[in-house]
């Protein structure tokens, strides 16, 4: 492990923490688990399935990022020999792979539990969805911090960004005047369109592969191949065998 990337520290320590792990499993299947196995109606099963991944996401990174600044970690990592993109990338990457193992089962027993004739092309979709939807949530939750000077303030408008992200992502109703806004918005927002490719998946509507799911799949292995450089990276892979 080297000392200078920031990526495996930051994972290292949410692995090592194998309390706070099961905590956070425990605290999305808690909340997750009955919009999958309680009867309720298509559209409000994955509007709550988002508003979880908002939670996790946005307020988790912005939540974070606050506490990291007022215990002074962003200070010690000044003393590292890398630049702050750098630093700023690799604390996104590793929460983006921390939301991804927190959250992304619970995609999977939704797919498991009402996908029809899910195909390859479908997942290849989805899943590049789903991690863009996680970079650019803790990329926006990071944003934020940097505007919070504290813990309450931080809770307090991150809860109102979430309420906004939630609002523009078609989660609730809203007047028509309003309507056709979040429609125009949610042609380019990643959550948006997962849960429409969700639902058509849940409705036997998801078709082969198509320019969107390659494109989406190309996402995801551009993802899985940055995460996978930066994890090992000064490793010798000897030293997992």
């Amino acid at each position: 492990m080297r000392p200078g990337n920031v990526f495996q520290l930051d994972t290292a320590a949410f692995l090592a923490n194998r309390r706070g792990l099961i905590i956070r499993l425990g605290f999305t299947m808690l909340l997750g688990l009955p919009f999958v196995i309680i009867a309720m109606p298509l559209k409000i099963r994955l509007s709550g399935l988002s508003f979880i991944i908002i939670f996790v996401t946005f307020f988790g990174a912005a939540v974070s990022s606050v506490r990291r600044k007022t215990e002074g970690h962003y200070e010690r990592l000044k003393v590292l020999p890398l630049p702050l993109w750098i630093i700023q990338m690799d604390m996104m990457l590793a929460g983006a792979l921390v939301d991804f193992i927190q959250t992304g089962f619970l995609l999977v027993l939704f797919i498991a539990f009402y996908g029809t004739g899910i195909t390859f092309g479908a997942i290849l979709e989805i899943s590049g969805l789903f991690i863009t939807t996680l970079l650019l949530f803790n990329a926006l939750g990071m944003m934020l911090a940097c505007l919070m000077k504290n813990n309450s303030e931080v809770h307090l408008f991150g809860a109102l960004g979430a309420f906004i992200l939630a609002f523009i992502s078609g989660l609730m109703p809203a007047p028509a005047v309003i309507q056709k806004w979040i429609v125009i918005i949610g042609r380019w927002n990643p959550l948006t369109a997962m849960g429409r490719s969700l639902m058509g998946t849940a409705q036997g509507q998801m078709g082969g592969i198509h320019d969107a799911g390659v494109f989406w799949g190309l996402m995801t292995l551009i993802f899985l191949i940055i995460v996978f450089i930066r994890l090992f990276e000064g490793r010798s892979l000897n030293a997992f065998s």
